[in-house]
């Protein structure tokens, strides 16, 4: 698995995403053996969400493609309603998720992509976090991050 950590400025407001200044972001990656198209149709299904993240917790139904959820921060018991949106597109095998306080309006963003490697598939994953919004409860994501990335692994191998 590898990792690509970095620091920038948003320039403007990017399509959903509110404009909070600096944020961080990551990038990481992992080879499952299983079709690409098996993966694609698993991650863009929210209620499996739960099933490998523990950030997505009681999820529900709000309106359309946008969902109601408990937003944990990782286990720091300072649970909080959050919305999500998921926008996928299977010609290019994209699964993004927005998410935020109110409906259409997100401080938070994860841009995927699963992508076809002999036989098997190759996710990659961008988590986006915006330092005014979250602060240093994130400090330590990338490695909940990446063990979520395992269990999706673990899960989709078990599948094939």
């Amino acid at each position: 698995m590898s990792v690509t950590d970095s620091t920038t400025t948003l320039a403007g407001n990017a399509g959903h995403i509110k404009d909070l200044g600096e944020y961080t972001y990551f990038t990481m990656d992992v080879c499952i053996k299983c079709s690409p198209e098996e993966l694609f149709e698993f991650l863009k299904d929210p209620w499996n969400l739960e099933k490998w993240t523990k950030v997505f917790r009681n999820l529900r139904t709000y309106q359309g493609n946008i969902y109601k959820f408990l937003h944990d921060y990782q286990g720091l018991q300072e649970d909080e309603d959050c919305y999500c949106e998921l926008k996928t597109d299977k010609s290019s095998m994209i699964v993004d998720f927005y998410w935020g306080d109110e409906p259409g309006t997100y401080w938070g963003y994860a841009s995927s992509r699963v992508i076809p490697f002999n036989g098997k598939s190759i996710y990659v994953f961008s988590l986006f976090r915006f330092k005014e919004k979250v602060g240093e409860k994130y400090r330590n994501f990338t490695k909940i991050i990446q063990d979520e990335l395992n269990l999706l692994k673990n899960i989709m191998e078990k599948r094939s």
